[in-house]
C-alpha cells in the first residue's frame, strides 16, 4: 500500500472510532486496530519484497549462467535460499493475512456497535430494567452495550493471539528433535 493509501486507511479507522462516545473504548479499539493495520502492512510488504527478490535473483542466475560460470553463480542461489527461509521463518504471508482478517473483524464489530446493529440493536431495544427509572435506564443500556462491545473486541484479539500461539507451538514441535524412547 502506498503511503497515501496507508494514511487514508488510518484516517478511515480514526473516523470510524470517532463514532464511539466512551473514551476508554475508543483508546482500546484505536490501539488494537492501528496495531493490526501496521503489522498487516509490514508483513504484506516484507512478503512481497522477498518474493520479488527471489524472482529477480532467479532471473539473474538464468542470465548469468549463459554468460559465464563465475563466483556469482554460487552466491545467488544462497541468497535465494536465505530469502525463502526468512519468508518461512517469519511467516510473513500468514501474519499479513491473519492480521488483516483480525483488523477487518474489529472494523465490522465497530460498525455494528456504532450503528447499534446486530447484538447491539438487541442491547438498545431491551425493555426498561428493574433497577432504575426510565431516565437512568438508558445509561444502563449504554453500559450493557459498551460491556458487550469490549468483550467482543477482546475476544477477537484473543482468538488471533490463540491462533498465533498455536502456530508458534506447531512450529516449535516441528523443529524440536524427537526424543528417543
Amino acid at each position: 500500500m502506498k503511503s497515501g493509501e496507508f494514511k487514508r486507511e488510518i484516517e478511515t479507522i480514526k473516523r470510524q472510532i470517532n463514532g464511539i462516545n466512551d473514551e476508554n473504548i475508543k483508546n482500546i479499539l484505536d490501539s488494537r486496530m492501528l496495531w493490526y493495520q501496521k503489522h498487516s502492512e509490514y508483513n504484506k510488504w516484507a512478503f512481497r519484497l522477498c518474493s520479488l527478490a527471489v524472482v529477480a535473483i532467479n532471473a539473474i542466475i538464468a542470465v548469468m549462467s549463459h554468460l559465464s560460470g563465475n563466483l556469482w553463480m554460487a552466491v545467488f542461489p544462497v541468497v535465494v535460499i536465505f530469502i525463502n527461509s526468512a519468508m518461512v521463518v517469519f511467516n510473513m504471508q500468514d501474519n499479513w493475512k491473519r492480521y488483516r482478517r483480525t483488523l477487518e473483524k474489529l472494523r465490522s464489530e465497530t460498525d455494528l456497535y456504532v450503528n447499534k446493529a446486530g447484538e447491539y440493536a438487541k442491547c438498545y431495544n431491551d425493555d426498561k430494567c428493574d433497577c432504575c427509572t426510565a431516565e437512568e435506564c438508558r445509561c444502563c443500556r449504554d453500559k450493557k452495550c459498551n460491556r458487550l462491545f469490549v468483550e467482543r473486541v477482546i475476544q477477537i484479539a484473543d482468538d488471533e493471539n490463540i491462533k498465533w500461539a498455536s502456530q508458534q507451538s506447531k512450529e516449535k514441535d516441528e523443529t524440536s528433535p524427537e526424543e528417543d524412547k
